[in-house]
């Protein structure tokens, strides 16, 4: 279909603006263009038209309003291509740093474990944790029993019966970080003293989304003794 001058400009600027800010812009372009259409074409009174300027102006319309809808469409299905390309290539990084991330714990000469702030699960534990551990780790939470004591006492965590008495649950519950020294009962049956720190890990909006706890294999502290003189 031929659009007659000066709908050529019109037309070329209703593309541009459907492809750049969307055919609702476009619309609104469409009905600025058949205005200016309708006052240009008019014979001599307002509103008044030839057979000849009604179908120029119809035919204006149509095809504008079609092109519009259509580099609206084109603009839409683009940027929703863009926004998947985006959204895989960030899926696709993060699981190179998760990785690269899980490497450099799985290196480290301390044993790191990773708990979920909500269900309080071990999601995560790097080499030297299973080494000392053992590669069962639902044995931590075990109730019937229980592997984790308090190094003051003995008492066992497991028959407490409280969720947050685990130093993973209680830097969340506090917000703060959480020293303490277990024993630990491997299944070999060997009993390990382990100290270690518990910290919550915030997540965007301030809450904490897991903690994190870092132990080492060491001795039970003891108190200095005093000195007489």
């Amino acid at each position: 279909l031929a659009i007659p001058y000066p709908g050529v400009p019109l037309f070329c600027a209703i593309l541009y603006a459907s492809f750049l800010a969307g055919w609702r812009a476009g619309l609104v372009g469409t009905a600025s263009a058949v205005l200016y259409e309708l006052l240009t074409f008019s014979d001599g009174r307002l509103f008044a038209y030839s057979w000849q300027s009604a179908i120029r102006i119809a035919t204006f319309a149509s095809v504008a309003l079609t092109a519009a809808i259509l580099a609206g469409m084109l603009k839409r299905r683009s940027e929703a291509a863009t926004y998947l390309l985006a959204c895989n290539w960030a899926a696709e990084s993060l699981a190179v740093q998760s990785a690269r991330l899980q490497e450099v714990l799985h290196q480290l000469p301390l044993g790191v474990l990773v708990s979920d702030a909500d269900s309080g699960e071990i999601v995560f534990a790097n080499e030297h944790a299973r080494s000392v551990l053992g590669y069962d780790l639902k044995r931590i939470h075990s109730v019937g029993q229980p592997c984790v004591f308090h190094a003051a006492g003995g008492k066992s965590y497991g028959k407490a019966y409280i969720p947050d008495e685990w130093p993973w649950r209680r830097c969340i519950r506090l917000r703060m970080p959480v020293e303490e020294e277990l024993l630990y009962a491997r299944e070999d049956g060997r009993l390990v003293l382990l100290a270690a720190r518990a910290c919550p890990v915030p997540g965007q909006d301030g809450q904490p989304v897991a903690a994190v706890v870092s132990f080492s294999v060491g001795t039970k502290k003891t108190r200095p003794e005093k000195r007489t003189v």
